[in-house]
């Protein structure tokens, strides 16, 4: 059934809190807290009452909910599509894939070929340097120990 006297109020429809206010002395607050399992425990049974009998009420009203912000629009969406759009992006993915990739990588080959030529003709350079200059050292050697010779 309706709870009546409840703190639990609609207000400018939402659903707040009210507090009930409570005079008493010092005897009566004592008494007041000793019985305060009771009432914890009799909020407590109303509370799962209270969810038992909505359960079924939340379900119908969440799955409306479900259907009408999520799903409706979601099958709107996926009625509209068809499949027609997609031999172009195919015919373009494999184009792309396919042909330029080998154009791509034919360049590729040629790259690493003229730098391997450009590598080359640096390593003959300088070999050429190296032994211009094992030369020089070798002659000045030799010079020096004609020199000391003399």
């Amino acid at each position: 059934g309706k709870w009546v006297g409840d703190c639990l109020v609609k207000q400018d429809g939402h659903w707040v809190m009210r507090r009930k206010a409570r005079s008493c002395n010092l005897v009566e607050f004592t008494e007041y807290v000793q019985k305060f399992s009771a009432r914890i425990d009799i909020a407590m049974e109303r509370l799962a009452d209270t969810t038992v009998s909505m359960t079924e009420d939340l379900k119908i009203r969440l799955r409306g909910i479900i259907d009408k912000h999520l799903l409706d629009p979601l099958t709107g969406i996926l009625d509209g599509v068809t499949c027609g759009f997609m031999p172009p992006i195919y015919q373009q993915m494999v184009r792309g894939l396919c042909y330029q990739g080998v154009i791509g990588a034919r360049k590729v080959g040629v790259s690493y070929a003229a730098f391997g030529g450009v590598v080359l003709a640096l390593a003959i350079v300088l070999y050429l340097a190296w032994r211009v200059e094992v030369d020089n050292v070798n002659a000045q050697k030799r010079q020096l120990a004609s020199s000391e010779r003399v």
